[in-house]
């Protein structure tokens, strides 16, 4: 009669260093401390290298099927974990003796077979149970973010040419970018192919450094060490060394293969080739805080989806189940002291394939001021239109400028239930000017995009001023076209002209304004540099701000876009004010030189 009860992994691969291999590991061993566990495997018994991995596991290696379903039988286990549950291993038949559990590694079982219920899959929309890394030892670190610091890409796993294709290489051999690092983790296997791959990345070892195979408690210092990390597989199914970038703050850049983006999700950068996959590094090299944002999604995504003790308790849950109790994790002193904090009941709910984002610092801040004036059913459609924005990571900042209107305010304590709307007050009305000066100050994000209470933001605005800003560094403001609304929700077209850098505002302004204030984006820390804008101006402060900006040499662009509903009606902020008056006497002082900066 044996003491503890006896768990067979059969494993129809080789023993390596792979993800695979490596969450067999941790079953394998966690297991040992409420069962006798024996691994049987492909191999010739020369699997030196990685026996030491190994400890308190009974290592068999088997030449085949036939010899493997002979060792299982004569073990007697008290439960069979297979992996790869295609490649059977004599299944059908031991499946009748004695109770097993399957964890399918391959992207296909997981993704499009129909499996038999004693199948666990491990990724996409059959996942029942996650691969897990401990998020103590896998965690995040402050990274620097300044434009100097090169930016550290990692590259983890086998020199192999399913995790490095000959595609890529070939690529690789013709990138020259600049301050950019790739430090490649791992080796693996010594093979023909293995040594071919690894002398093409030394060719390029002004790009490239290659540490070689690192040992697996070093790896979270090495996460930390780096901004990003770069998945060039040409298949994978779920990518270990992708969940243990995310637990420790790294997006990911990857191909948009098999598991991937169920893997990764919303926390990395997923692309459909080589030059992209080049282009997304890059992008992730000039946009720091984009980087920041997506690091921290990733972390909680691993929180989330990826938590070692998560996936323990759920194999111990099925183990108890297929075993009817004789195989019982939870029972007296079969608790692993390493994972002495594993919750042992099931969670009320399932994690989800794609969670929604914890609430994270925004790229963009929607600045929205608010007085007396519009209809509250005006205003409201004005804050559903921002919040209905898709595409780009925002805020809405709503200043209420001592606003006396109770259905204005109500409007306003309605948005605030939203986790996207931060709501600042000012003590007494100060003027638009001072309302925008606020939000400047107060912005979270490095963009800042207008609105007003009464008009309509159209859908898309956001996610395409994030975009052109992106991708135009230059640019310190950009500005489109606008719609106009009259009652009754008859539209018109605003003919504006162009911008033209080569020709001052001060040479066509007064025939017409060519820069629409409720479309603009422009940079917070750009802004706040000239000083914001004039308090002392009633309605023309954006004139003033636009003269100095192209006073101050800053890059302005237009666009074509339509990015304003402008609602037509008497009771605008503008009304009542002599708007020629101020026009000319801020051009004036423009034209003549006496704007400050």
């Amino acid at each position: 009669m044996r003491s503890k009860p006896l768990i067979v992994h059969a494993l129809p691969w080789q023993l390596t260093v792979g993800g695979a291999q490596r969450i067999v590991m941790e079953l394998a061993k966690w297991a040992t401390d409420f069962a006798e566990v024996h691994l049987v495997y492909l191999g010739n018994g020369s699997d030196e290298t990685w026996r030491d991995f190994w400890s308190g596991v009974k290592l068999h290696p088997v030449a085949g099927d036939k010899e493997a379903e002979r060792l299982i039988d004569s073990l007697k286990p008290d439960l069979i974990h297979q992996h790869y549950p295609a490649m059977e291993w004599g299944v059908k038949r031991l499946i009748a003796k004695y109770p097993i559990i399957g964890t399918p590694h391959n992207w296909a079982q997981n993704a499009e077979m129909i499996l038999p219920d004693w199948v666990a899959c491990i990724a996409g929309p059959q996942a029942a149970i996650r691969h897990g890394v401990d998020l103590d030892l896998y965690r995040p670190a402050k990274r620097e973010l300044g434009p100097a610091v090169p930016l550290r890409v990692g590259i983890a796993g086998r020199l192999h040419a399913d995790k490095m294709p000959t595609t890529f290489l070939k690529s690789l051999s013709t990138w020259r970018p600049n301050n950019i690092q790739l430090h490649i983790f791992g080796r693996g296997l010594d093979h023909p192919i293995t040594r071919r791959v690894e002398a093409e990345l030394r060719r390029r070892g002004d790009l490239c450094v290659l540490h070689g195979d690192v040992p697996a408690q070093e790896m979270p210092e090495r996460y930390r060490s780096l901004h990003c990390l770069l998945v060039p597989s040409r298949m994978d199914s779920v990518s270990l060394v992708a969940i243990e970038a995310m637990a420790t703050g790294l997006p990911v850049v990857a191909r948009r293969i098999q598991g991937l983006p169920d893997t990764i999700g919303d926390a990395g950068l997923l692309c459909d080739s080589d030059h992209e996959l080049f282009k997304a590094l890059e992008w992730l090299r000039d946009e720091p805080l984009m980087r920041a944002r997506l690091g921290e999604t990733a972390r909680k995504r691993a929180e989330q989806l990826f938590d070692i003790r998560r996936m323990l308790d759920q194999y111990g849950q099925a183990y108890r189940r297929v075993t009817k109790g004789r195989i019982d994790p939870t029972q007296p002193g079969a608790t692993c002291p390493a994972r002495a904090a594993v919750p042992h009941s099931r969670p009320e709910t399932a994690p989800t394939l794609n969670p929604k984002p914890q609430t994270l610092d925004p790229v963009m801040t929607v600045a929205l001021p608010i007085y007396n004036g519009p209809r509250p059913a005006w205003f409201q459609e004005s804050v559903n239109s921002v919040l209905a924005q898709e595409g780009a990571c925002f805020e809405l900042l709503i200043i209420d400028d001592g606003c006396t209107d109770e259905g204005l305010l109500a409007v306003i304590d309605k948005a605030a239930g939203d986790e996207r709307v931060r709501v600042i007050r000012m003590e007494k009305n100060q003027g638009i000017a001072a309302a925008l000066n606020r939000a400047i100050q107060e912005a979270r994000g490095y963009l800042i995009a207008r609105a007003d209470g009464d008009d309509i933001m159209p859908a898309g605005r956001l996610a395409q001023q994030y975009e052109i800003m992106r991708e135009h560094p230059e640019y310190a403001l950009i500005c489109g076209n606008m719609t106009g609304m009259k009652f009754g929700g008859r539209s018109f077209p605003i003919i504006r002209p162009a911008y033209r850098p080569d020709q001052r505002l001060a040479d066509y302004w007064l025939t017409d304004w060519c820069i629409c204030h409720p479309t603009v984006c422009y940079r917070a820390d750009v802004i706040r540099s000239i000083g914001g804008y004039d308090e002392s101006l009633a309605v023309a402060q954006d004139l003033d701000l636009w003269c100095r900006l192209e006073q101050a040499g800053a890059r302005i662009g237009k666009f074509p876009n339509i990015w304003n509903s402008y609602r037509v009606h008497s009771a605008q902020a503008t009304a009542g004010h002599d708007m020629r008056v101020e026009t000319e006497r801020i051009l004036k002082r423009y034209r003549e030189g006496e704007v400050a900066s």
